[in-house]
């Protein structure tokens, strides 16, 4: 799986790109080992203005889409994920949007056709929205990039009935679905023609971009309390604004070979419905 990359790896372990500025390094996150540190390196590099939490930040979450129901731990927990990216406006968060659609057009260019299947970029309305949109799906297992994403938690913090409210309950429920005995069920109505349902498991990741004010005010007790917010990894940037980019790369081919066979093998882990289970850790 991907073996060209891991023996880049293990040959260049791994390439280390250096931080915008000095002072900026307590607030970055380290370098990622292995695959998931190369990928995050490749991010940084495509980013317009680079900053590496927010690169690392992006690869767990492209990792997380298409890997998140067909690949479990030994627990047969599925890789699923919830992240909340939070930074200051201009700093270079929109490096989320930008190298995750990179990628999927260059798998797609290169003739893996399956990977836009395991993203979308299009805003959940509602609960009943998030669960159609779940079972819609080929795979059942989708990362969703949601821009300006301290606007959803306010709107979930103020809706006690409506539809953000129901948005928050089904997020919270799935956050746990994607393992290869779950039931990811859905929403039954009087009116069975409103009723939706997903049928088996399912992987939903999500990262979402915010700046402090707007995410951090938004928070309530209750969304402590009823376990939604310790579903997500809040990840903050705090350093400077790191300058444009004069040298802004493509993905290398190996990153897009290695990305489209991640894909291909999730997409037919899921029509033949075999699960890849880590073994547990000896000693």
């Amino acid at each position: 799986m991907g073996a060209g990359i891991f023996a880049r790896n293990q040959a260049q372990q791994p390439r280390v790109a250096p931080d915008p500025k000095p002072q900026s390094a307590s607030s970055e996150l380290d370098w990622p080992p292995g695959i998931l540190g190369q990928v995050s390196y490749d991010i940084y590099c495509n980013s317009a203005r680079p900053v590496k939490t927010v690169a690392i930040a992006s690869a767990l979450a492209l990792l997380a889409g298409v890997c998140g129901k067909s690949w479990n731990t030994y627990t047969g927990a599925g890789l699923n994920l919830y992240l909340a990216v939070v930074a200051r406006s201009g700093v270079g968060k929109e490096a989320i949007a930008d190298a995750i659609p990179a990628l999927i057009r260059a798998a797609s260019k290169a003739g893996e056709m399956h990977a836009a299947s395991f993203y979308t970029f299009n805003s959940m309305a509602s609960g009943q929205g998030l669960i159609k949109f779940m079972g819609d799906t080929p795979y059942s297992c989708v990362l969703h990039v949601s821009g300006e994403f301290g606007h959803d938690i306010q709107f979930m913090a103020t809706d006690k009935t409506g539809p953000h409210a129901t948005l928050r309950q089904q997020m919270t429920k799935l956050y746990s679905k994607s393992a290869p005995t779950s039931m990811a069920g859905g929403i039954s109505y009087a009116n069975l023609e409103n009723s939706v349902t997903i049928e088996g498991s399912a992987s939903y990741s999500i990262i979402g971009e915010t700046t402090p004010g707007t995410f951090y005010e938004a928070l309530n007790g209750k969304m402590m309390a009823d376990g939604f917010l310790s579903r997500f990894v809040v990840i903050e940037y705090d350093g400077p604004r790191p300058p444009l980019s004069e040298n802004r790369q493509p993905f290398p081919a190996e990153c897009v070979r290695w990305f489209s066979t991640i894909v291909a093998q999730a997409s037919q882990h899921a029509h033949r419905d075999p699960l890849v289970i880590r073994s547990p850790p000896r000693g």
